[in-house]
């Protein structure tokens, strides 16, 4: 969350490349990613950057499109459920 944070305010983040933060830190475009472990290099090859342009980045993790994301699956996850009920649907005990 610390990354996304910082780049939907407009900072330009150095991270090292792994998990989550693959998918919010975009190399060369909203921050760099570091694999040689090598931070000083990063941090000295900062690039001028427009904020705005960095902060616009970060537009995908909004909570509204994670709570828009998140009901699909649950949707999806419910409509699953719902086509192997030997039943075809319903509670137990459905009249």
């Amino acid at each position: 969350m610390v990354a996304a944070e910082a780049i939907a305010s407009g900072r330009w983040v150095v991270a090292r490349a792994v998990g989550g933060l693959t998918e919010v830190v975009h190399d060369g475009v909203n921050g760099t990613l570091v694999t040689d472990g090598d931070f000083g290099r990063a941090l000295a090859e900062v690039p001028d950057y427009d904020p705005e342009t960095v902060a616009a980045t970060a537009d995908g993790f909004s909570r509204k499109l994670t709570w828009e994301g998140m009901r699909d699956v649950w949707s999806q996850v419910v409509a699953s459920r719902e086509r192997r009920r030997p039943d075809g649907g319903g509670e137990a005990g459905d009249a």
